[in-house]
């Protein structure tokens, strides 16, 4: 059977299923809006497929080909007409797509199922807001129901503040949420893979060592633990739902208690993929397996201490954003050493020696958005 692959431009997870596939010698195909895509750049794809998010290409897969869970639009587009479909949907069915993409409900049902989650009032409208007494703690977070990455967030430092930004939210998004800044010592991404029967057959934690943007922003440095607690935390959480197939469970653990609180479900392989990977768990490969065999076996267990980071670009440009900031002197300096420590890493997001091209592509491709930001015009893209 044929792996689909939908990988944009510098979306490196898709690279991570490209290359899992491609060493067991798996059969794909990378879909991708433009030739600029690191997936299709890599030296095991055999076919790039250039098409925009539109279901008429997947319409003409055939009961041969599984879609792979990479874009949540296209998830869902495939999900509401999937009888219209003879290819394999490697994802949930639309109703608990829907719940799960959407950060508010989900919330709402992870509240209602006793997942411990940071306090929250949903704001489903102009009254709500209104009606919303001052906290009595400083700052908090508003969340659109949308948003990767640190995305579609806002820090309100005093009320007046989210008066302001939740008139915005509602006017241009929708309802969205307020939940406490939780004081946290890290975030923690549990990437997990679950069978019809939502069973959790594979799982790797992934604690975040640094971000970018620094706050709030995608993971570019992870390294696998374990801790008991989030896996029992997966385990009732995607029995509850009815999911099936890969999924990446956000957490971040709270410094008041040392007790995790949920925040998010992307229900699709996620950016930090290659540090599981890394570690023993071929989410991609054994995916591909489940769908093809029917289910795998059960082992929770991975090699922990693994480091994997996204050294060019995010870590970089993290390095540049704290040396060019507003910080402590110490803080710049340990900064500059933690990034210097190449001895640690055991993966990279994208930098491979056995396959250079994507990396080379993603230079290309960041080139080509710099410039046409600055209104130059393109350069050639030399990975095609």
């Amino acid at each position: 059977m044929k792996a689909i692959l939908h990988s944009n431009g510098d979306h490196h997870y898709g690279l991570a299923i490209a290359r899992s596939l491609g060493k067991k010698k798996i059969d794909f195909a990378v879909i991708c809006d433009n030739r600029a895509s690191i997936a299709a750049y890599s030296k095991y794809c055999r076919e790039r497929i250039i098409s925009g998010p539109d279901r008429r290409v997947y319409t003409k897969l055939t009961d041969r080909d599984i879609v792979f869970p990479l874009d949540e639009k296209i998830m869902l587009d495939l999900a509401k007409n999937a009888s219209g479909l003879k290819c394999n949907l490697g994802f949930s069915d639309y109703p608990t797509l829907e719940r799960v993409i959407h950060k508010n409900r989900m919330v709402r049902y992870a509240i209602e199922h006793g997942i411990p989650c940071p306090e929250t009032t949903f704001i489903n409208g102009k009254s709500d807001l209104e009606n919303f007494k001052p906290p009595s703690d400083f700052p908090v977070i508003l969340k659109q129901d949308r948003g990767a990455g640190g995305t579609g967030t806002w820090i309100a430092q005093d009320f007046p503040e989210i008066g302001r930004a939740g008139k915005n939210l509602l006017a241009n998004s929708g309802p969205f949420m307020i939940q406490e800044k939780i004081p946290y010592d890290h975030k923690c991404t549990v990437g997990v893979l679950c069978n019809r029967n939502s069973k959790i057959r594979r799982i790797c934690i992934l604690k975040e060592i640094r971000n970018f943007p620094l706050d709030a922003g995608q993971s570019c440095c992870v390294e696998t633990i374990y801790r008991r607690d989030l896996i029992a935390i997966c385990e009732k959480l995607m029995e509850s739902l009815g999911f099936y197939g890969v999924a990446d469970i956000d957490f971040l653990i709270d410094k008041r208690d040392g007790k995790p609180r949920f925040m998010e479900i992307n229900p699709r392989f996620w950016g930090s993929c290659q540090g599981a990977i890394a570690a023993g768990v071929d989410f991609p490969y054994l995916f591909y397996r489940m769908v093809t065999e029917g289910d795998i076996d059960t082992d929770l267990n991975y090699r922990t201490g693994v480091r994997c980071r996204y050294v060019v670009f995010n870590d970089l440009a993290r390095l540049a954003s704290v040396l060019t900031g507003r910080h402590p002197a110490e803080f710049k300096i340990r900064a500059l050493l933690e990034f210097l420590e190449f001895y640690r890493d055991d993966a990279y997001y994208v930098f491979s020696r056995d396959d250079l091209r994507p990396f080379i592509g993603l230079i290309s491709i960041k080139l080509n958005r710099y410039l046409s930001r600055k209104n130059i015009v393109k350069i050639q893209d030399f990975c095609s």
